[in-house]
């Protein structure tokens, strides 16, 4: 299977917008736990949370792709939904968009048709 099929065949999404995949993409799986010493020196781990997902991403993209982007740093939480290969189906989580960075890139100035070419970044944080 070609890696332009993957995309067309797995599309992620924010609630139920398509999203393009992204140039680069960090996950990250979090275990959130909680440890106690004892008085007699032993520690109890108490975990609350497997597999926290925290995920890095960043596209090179055009303008109306950045406003697609864009529309989610405001909301208080999405659902972000993808394929998850370790369970070879799609996945829903309820995360919200932190650290949202935008800037053109450079010489993308010339293709005023298109109002340039834009490097967007962000982290996704589940709830």
């Amino acid at each position: 299977m070609s890696d332009n099929s993957i995309r067309t065949n797995y599309p992620m999404m924010f609630n139920q917008t398509v999203i393009p995949f992204p140039t680069d993409c960090n996950e990250t799986s979090l275990t959130i736990e909680k440890a106690v010493q004892t008085e007699g020196g032993k520690d109890i781990v108490t975990i609350s949370r497997y597999d926290k997902l925290k995920a890095t991403m960043s596209f090179v993209c055009l303008q109306n792709v950045v406003q697609t982007l864009g529309s989610f740093r405001t909301v208080d939480r999405f659902t972000f939904k993808r394929y998850n290969p370790i369970i070879d189906d799609y996945e829903e989580r309820t995360v919200r968009m932190r650290n949202f960075n935008c800037k053109p890139r450079k010489g993308s100035e010339d293709l005023k048709e298109v109002k340039g070419v834009w490097e967007v970044s962000f982290d996704l944080e589940e709830f």
